[in-house]
């Protein structure tokens, strides 16, 4: 739909993001900030006695006689109870690949994440130790790498079989059979969160292919994981799958049937894909679903405000745009959509007073001005509607030549029913070159043709065509000038392109015209087919008859044209309304005078 709320004569179109057309953007489930700071999120260690009973014994063991399976035991305490410094002490003795990781946690722990990574490389290529390490490189801030590392990481495990437990570090105190199917749900959790994070970040850098390529991995290993069904269909989306998007959408509300933003999200895509009823219904399940704060509900209202008016249920609209001003009475772009609504319904005094609030709100925005010249116009206030016009004019001039362009249009209009012409015509010229819409240039045609200025017309008119080959107002009112310029050639070819292209639209009127052209460059024969194809679309046209009754005399067919002369003087009869204007009606007697004279005895 058009970004302004003019008259259907007043076609033009605006920034998508700004018009009422459109719906408010949908939301993102997920927040900036959020894949910077999120890692694999891991317990490596259980135990049935405290970690203080373990220190005690491992230090007794120890004390008698030292081993790396004490000291490792002892640092997995004491990293329990938060003695990093201690842990790291104790691994320092070991130099398992086991120890080694354990060191890089503890350092990890400690922020000292350049040092962990050092420990995690020297343990590479487990699959833990990349986590491991791209949870350090995300912390300190290189996402590519870490990226590297969530991908080698997955890529290893999914290729690995049951891992024997002696080779993780929990199998120093965990039993090989019982941890091989701890650690594969464990695996298959990790896989789909580091895909996840990768997803989101991928997202960020507004690479939405590849984000949708992580996204289905995580899936892939979890397959009901809400949160990469949203992103992925808000993925999907941005990428102009909406069909994707909305099964995606779809299936994540399986999952949370209350979630107000899937709702709120599918319904946006619905109604891009032409389904504003299902969208509607979409938008009225985000509201009903809003059960807590800080969700834009007056968004949901707006949207759904917008279905409404799109399936011309503009009270309806008017009520949603109500009930989103109710939670936000600064909501712009509901005042603006309700104005809208409300010249729709006629209330031209309301709308008037929501252009102005909107107006009030946002004193740059220079459709709204131009919206409130087009009520104004409609009101009657025409001095007032070109100040309005002239403000958005101003606004838009640098900015949104489009609306500069329409609001140009808009008040040569008004200047034309204030009888100024010639200033009228002046700003038909400045709106073309603003923006080179073929209504425009239609627009300048007709007020240099009702100037007198032909010339000036026919190439303003060809103007209009050269920005829109299929402008039939444009064609018509081209070939009508020719003609009245006398040339009837060009004329008869612009006629004969409308009748080509039109699909029987004006037919009867088009050919009429033409026949006219034909008679006056002297094509008699083919101005009476035109006249005999009009008659059989209108039997009851008089000026076909009287015409073709001229055609056939000047061919010296006196008894047809007599004929025809006659009907026209019958139909006037029948009628008896004098819907045939008087001077055919003298013409015809006047020939048919002539005729009988003229005519063999």
């Amino acid at each position: 739909m058009s970004r302004f709320a003019a008259a259907s004569r007043q076609k033009a179109v605006t920034k998508a993001d700004e018009a009422p057309g459109r719906l408010l953007k949908r939301a993102a489930f997920l927040e900036v900030e959020e894949a910077a700071t999120w890692h694999p999120n891991r317990t490596y260690y259980f135990q049935t006695a405290s970690a203080e009973e373990t220190i005690a014994r491992t230090t007794r063991e120890l004390s008698e006689a030292p081993s790396w399976e004490a000291y490792c035991e002892r640092a997995g305490a004491r990293m329990k109870t938060g003695d990093y410094e201690g842990a790291v002490s104790d691994l320092e003795n070991v130099g398992t690949r086991e120890a080694t990781f354990l060191r890089g946690e503890a350092l990890a722990k400690l922020g000292r994440d350049a040092e962990a990574i050092e420990q995690f490389t020297a343990c590479l290529p487990l699959p833990a130790a990349y986590y491991a390490r791209a949870s350090a490189l995300n912390r300190l801030g290189d996402f590519g790498r870490a990226i590297d590392d969530y991908q080698r990481a997955l890529e290893l495990e999914m290729r690995t079989t049951k891992t024997s437990s002696s080779k993780n570090r929990r199998s120093l105190q965990m039993g090989a059979e019982a941890y091989a199917a701890s650690r594969e749900k464990e695996l298959a959790r990790e896989a789909a969160r580091a895909a996840h994070a990768r997803g989101v970040e991928l997202r960020q850098k507004q690479d939405f292919g590849g984000a949708i390529e992580a996204y289905s991995e995580c899936l892939a290993v979890d397959p009901r994981n809400f949160r990469a069904l949203f992103d992925r269909a808000f993925a999907r989306d941005a990428m102009g799958d909406l069909r994707g998007a909305v099964a995606d959408y779809t299936a994540a509300l399986e999952l949370a049937p209350d979630h107000a933003l899937a709702w709120y999200n599918r319904g946006i895509a619905r109604e891009r894909l032409g389904e504003a009823r299902g969208a509607l219904a979409d938008f009225g399940k985000a509201i009903s679903s809003a059960k807590h704060g800080g969700l834009p509900v007056a968004d949901f209202y707006h949207n759904r405000a917008y279905c409404r008016r799109k399936l011309d249920d503009f009270r309806g609209a008017v009520e949603d745009y109500d009930r989103a001003l109710a939670r936000d009475p600064t909501h712009f772009k509901s005042l603006y959509n309700r104005a809208f609504c409300l010249d729709a319904l006629g209330n031209h005094d309301e709308a008037l007073e929501d252009y102005a609030a909107a107006i009030r709100l946002r004193p740059s925005y220079a459709s709204a001005h131009h919206n409130r010249g087009v009520v104004l116009e409609k009101l009657g206030r025409l001095d007032d509607a070109v100040e309005a016009f002239d403000e958005a004019l101003d606004l838009g001039r640098d900015n949104d030549s489009k609306c500069a362009g329409a609001a140009s249009y808009a008040k040569a209009l008004v200047l034309e029913k204030l009888g100024r012409f010639d200033d009228a015509g002046d700003e038909f010229r400045h709106a073309a070159r603003l923006e080179p819409h073929p209504d425009y240039f239609h627009a300048l045609g007709a007020n240099l043709r009702r100037r007198g200025n032909h010339v000036d017309a026919v190439e303003a008119f060809s103007d209009a065509l050269r920005a829109d080959p299929n402008h039939k107002s444009s064609l018509a009112n081209r070939a009508f000038t020719l003609r009245k310029l006398g040339r009837f050639d060009r004329a008869i070819a612009d006629y004969t392109t409308a009748l080509d292209t039109f699909d029987g639209e004006d037919e009867t009127k088009l050919r009429l015209a033409r026949a006219y052209c034909y008679a006056r460059s002297a094509q008699p024969r083919l101005a009476l087919d035109d006249y005999a194809a009009v008659l059989r679309l209108d039997p009851g046209n008089a000026h076909a008859y009287h015409n073709r009754a001229i055609m056939n005399d000047r061919l010296g067919r006196v008894d047809a044209a007599m004929a025809d002369f006659q009907r026209v003087l019958d139909l006037e009869e029948e009628r008896r309304d004098a819907s045939t204007p008087s001077g055919v009606l003298r013409r015809c007697k006047v020939h048919m005078t002539q005729a009988r004279l003229s005519s063999p005895r």
